[in-house]
C-alpha cells in the first residue's frame, strides 16, 4: 500500500473562532484546509505570523535591500574564514557591526509587528 495513501480521517470539535483562526491562517498560506493542517504537523512549524499592517510591510520593504547587504557581507566573510580558518580583527569587526545592524532591524520589525495569539487554548489575544 502507499504511504502518502490517505485512508484514515480524524475529527476535531472547535468553536467559531478557533474555526475562522484555522480557516483564516491556512488561506493566509495559500493552502487548502487539509494540506495547511498536515503541513503544521509535519513541519513542526508552532508559529504563524499574519503579515496584513501595511506599515510593517512598508518597512519591511524600506530595509530588504540593507538586509540582504548584510546577509551577502556575513557569506562572504564565512567563506573565507572556513577556508582559511582565520578571523582577522577587520572581519570580527565587521561582524559585530552586522549584528549590531541586525538588532536594530529586528527591533525596528517588532516595533510594527501585530500579533493575534492562541492563550491557553482560549480565544486569540490581540498583542501588539
Amino acid at each position: 500500500m502507499n504511504d502518502r495513501a490517505r485512508s484514515k480521517q480524524i475529527s476535531i470539535r472547535v468553536n467559531e473562532i478557533e474555526h475562522a483562526l484555522i480557516k483564516n491562517t491556512a488561506a493566509i498560506s495559500g493552502l487548502d484546509l487539509n494540506c495547511f493542517i498536515l503541513h503544521l504537523i509535519t513541519s513542526k512549524v508552532t508559529k504563524v505570523i499574519e503579515v496584513r499592517n501595511e506599515r510593517f510591510v512598508d518597512v519591511c520593504e524600506r530595509h530588504y535591500e540593507a538586509l540582504k547587504k548584510q546577509a551577502n557581507n556575513l557569506n562572504q566573510i564565512a567563506k573565507v574564514v572556513n577556508s582559511t580558518k582565520v578571523l582577522t580583527d577587520e572581519q570580527f569587526s565587521t561582524l559585530a557591526s552586522i549584528g549590531r545592524n541586525i538588532e536594530k532591524l529586528i527591533h525596528i520589525l517588532e516595533a510594527h509587528t501585530q500579533r493575534s495569539e492562541l492563550v491557553d487554548n482560549q480565544h486569540p489575544i490581540k498583542k501588539s
